[in-house]
Formats: structure tokens, sequence, C-alpha cells
């Protein structure tokens, strides 16, 4: 058995509890918020298909997918911490398609429209 097939049933159910969080990640900017589920990578391969590098998150802003590597929130140990970090892609969708030369942009122009932010960055 090598680390991938033992780390399988855990990364399963945080896949589990990411799952159910996303109703509320949504709802979190509108109760009207259409995306469709997230693409969820448990390996290194999955990533890769998804075209996810650099990060544990994004939303491709060419389909409106939220992709999520659990293996690297697991390694992070930000496994508590779905509806911060499913918010957090949404919010690209729905308020500013941003990368980071224009994030401090965003958050000044996102403060207070999301009910779970404070009005400073984290």
């Amino acid at each position: 058995m090598n680390a991938t097939t033992a780390a399988a049933p855990a990364l399963e159910s945080l896949r589990d509890r990411w799952r159910a969080a996303w109703p509320d990640a949504l709802a979190l900017w509108s109760p009207f918020t259409r995306l469709r589920p997230p693409v969820w990578c448990l390996t290194e391969e999955d990533e890769q298909r998804a075209g996810l590098t650099g990060s544990f998150a994004m939303i491709r802003l060419v389909d409106q997918t939220v992709v999520i590597s659990l293996r690297q929130i697991a390694a992070e140990g930000l496994d508590d911490h779905p509806l911060e970090i499913l918010g957090h892609e949404i919010g690209h969708h729905i308020l500013c398609p941003a990368t980071s030369p224009t994030t401090p942009g965003c958050w000044r122009a996102s403060a207070g429209r999301c009910r779970a932010w404070s009005t400073e960055p984290p």
C-alpha cells in the first residue's frame, strides 16, 4: 500500500465534508448563486488534469469551475475551512475575477458584501 492509497479514505471523508459545505459557500454570496460543483482533486495527477498549479484552489475563468486540491488542503491543515476557501473562489466568479496585482482593489470593492468576511483581508 502506498501513501496515496493509505490517504484515500481520509481524503474521501474530507471531500464529503467539503461537498456538504458547497451550498453554504454559494449562499455566502447570494441564495441565487449558481455554479457547478467543484472538481475535487485527491492526487497530484488529479491536480494536473484539472490544470491546478501553484495553489490548492482556483476557479477556472474559462468555464467557471472551482478546483480544489484536498490533498494540499489536508497537508496545510486547512481541513476545517471549507466556507472560507470555497467562498473565496466563488468570489472570483461573483465579484472579482482577478489576479494578484488587482487583489487589493478587489478587497476594497468587496468589503462588507460577503457576510462571512470582515472588512479587512485575513
